[in-house]
């Protein structure tokens, strides 16, 4: 989180919305889940090219789990590669944990990064939630991290699979999204900063596309004066 603060104590006011962050609540909640992408049918089971040119194609070369897996080639630049649209899964507020098993092709070494963007054309906005160098004497190697979707207005979200180097082919199998934590919830006792500090400088913050709406931007809102979108130059 970035922010500007006009005063000489602006550093105390930043620190107080950090910790303001660190203090929310958690709150159960359930939502259905999505099964796990294992490719056994024989389909794609909704995977599609980041970039349009990408072949994905079910194999049977290799497999974690079955007989089956997704073989990626055809890419030509780093960020192409095997995407999965999970809006329907996603319930904002909720911290989920995405999963996926890699095993490279060609070259013998590159690597590897988990994603997932939120919102389509400049409004989207992308989170990296592993990154790993995989070699193909590896064998199958696990790839996994926590994202919280703060805000899903866009009504798009997707989880893929891209590879630093343009030329890489690889196979991924058993990619999963589940929820690991409940609702977070601003707290709305906190004192305002924007309150006490007031008479004597205005607080702001710079904020990404995905903290416009939500439990983020209540919690911003609340404690600073002014909210300006990093992507906007005045």
């Amino acid at each position: 989180m970035m922010g500007w603060l006009y005063g000489k104590r602006g550093v105390v006011a930043l620190l107080a919305i950090f910790f303001a962050f660190s203090a929310l609540p958690i709150a159960a909640q359930t939502v259905r889940a999505m099964p796990a992408a294992d490719f056994e049918d024989d389909t794609l089971q909704g995977f599609a090219g980041r970039g349009g040119m990408e072949t994905l194609e079910v194999s049977g070369d290799v497999a974690h789990s079955g007989v089956k897996s997704l073989r990626v080639s055809g890419r030509e630049q780093a960020w192409h590669g095997p995407s999965l649209n999970v809006t329907q899964y996603i319930e904002e507020g909720l911290e989920y944990r995405i999963t996926v098993w890699v095993h490279a092709g060609i070259p013998e070494a590159s690597n590897f990064k988990l994603s997932t963007q939120v919102g389509q054309g400049d409004a989207a906005s992308y989170a990296n939630v592993d990154a790993k160098i995989v070699n193909v004497s590896d064998g199958w190697v696990q790839m996994s991290g926590k994202y919280r979707y703060t805000n899903t207005s866009g009504s798009y979200i997707t989880v893929y699979v891209e590879n630093d180097d343009k030329n890489a082919a690889f196979y991924i199998d058993d990619l999963e999204v589940a929820i690991i934590d409940g609702e977070a919830r601003a707290d709305v006792t906190l004192p305002a900063l924007k309150e006490k500090y007031g008479g004597m400088f205005l607080i702001g913050n710079v904020i990404s596309p995905q903290d416009t709406k939500g439990i983020r931007f209540d919690t911003i809102s609340k404690q600073t004066h002014r909210q300006r979108r990093r992507d906007v130059i005045e």
